[in-house]
């Protein structure tokens, strides 16, 4: 069984760098060579895949702006019972 994905080949590495040559195109892209597979070398032929993340990511920032906008009404209602307090004082 054959993977998808774009295939790349490794033009060089310098300094740590790794100039990477993306699909048919052969559109250049310059990677960090440790985010590489080890053994990584001139030459080489890898395989690019992408994977969609779960749809959790946008549940837990729901989660996060309602927790903001909590805290939100929490401090308006407090600032507001402080001037009403300071008026009366």
């Amino acid at each position: 069984m054959r993977e998808k994905g774009l295939e790349a080949f490794v033009d060089s590495i310098n300094n740590g760098v790794c100039r990477l040559l993306i699909g048919v195109q052969s559109t250049p892209v310059d990677m960090p060579l440790h985010l590489l597979p080890v053994g990584t070398s001139e030459g080489s032929r890898l395989l690019i895949k992408f994977t969609e993340l779960p749809k959790e990511n946008n549940s837990n920032k729901r989660k996060i702006d309602e927790l903001l906008k909590g805290f939100h009404e929490e401090f308006v209602t407090k600032v507001k019972e402080n001037k009403e307090s300071s008026v009366e004082d």
